[in-house]
């Protein structure tokens, strides 16, 4: 048996955040990442949260990450050795490199560089200000990810106008069948 663990962006999910939707539709299986400051810029502080949260959980989870989220699970990946994680639903994930609007998080900087062991969707959208579709093709193609272009939906979060976003819930669902 599996559980989702939704880990939110930057500044967190509102309650308007599709990631907040599927919270509550699916809340009998579903954890979050719960930090203390979501908007703490700190690597570390993302990473070692995320790491506790999956370590001391008994169940096998499917990743649901945005933005920072997205990234930070990224990058605790790619440090601990994390047994527990079957699939992984990146979406909108910032070019930190690249992107003046998230030179902010340059902490986060370099992105790692590898290939997941386990199926990935990486979700962009045509017009996120924080990613160009170029750099997150590049991303999905260093991790082994399929990338999933959605359109112009900006940075697919509550100011998209998605709602709780039925397409992602149908990409998910395609992700998990793969397993």
């Amino acid at each position: 048996m599996y559980k989702y663990l939704i880990i939110p962006g930057f500044q967190g999910s509102n309650e308007n955040h599709w990631q907040s939707h599927w919270e509550k539709k699916y809340a009998l299986k579903t954890d979050r990442v719960t930090l203390q400051d979501f908007t703490n810029t700190e690597k570390r502080y993302w990473t070692t949260s995320i790491f506790e949260q999956i370590k001391k959980s008994d169940n096998q989870y499917i990743i649901i990450a945005h933005s920072l989220g997205a990234l930070s699970f990224v990058h605790t990946y790619s440090r601990y050795v994390i047994n527990n994680v079957k699939a992984a639903l990146l979406v909108a994930p910032p070019d930190v490199e690249e992107n003046e609007n998230a030179s902010f998080l340059n902490e986060f900087s370099p992105v790692p560089k590898f290939r997941f062991e386990i199926p990935v969707y990486l979700v962009a959208s045509s017009n996120d200000h924080y990613c160009t579709l170029e750099r997150a093709k590049e991303m999905a193609q260093s991790w082994g990810a399929e990338l999933i272009n959605i359109g112009a939906k900006g940075h697919i979060n509550s100011e998209s106008g998605i709602g709780d976003w039925p397409e992602g819930q149908q990409l998910l669902n395609k992700l998990i069948n793969q397993n």
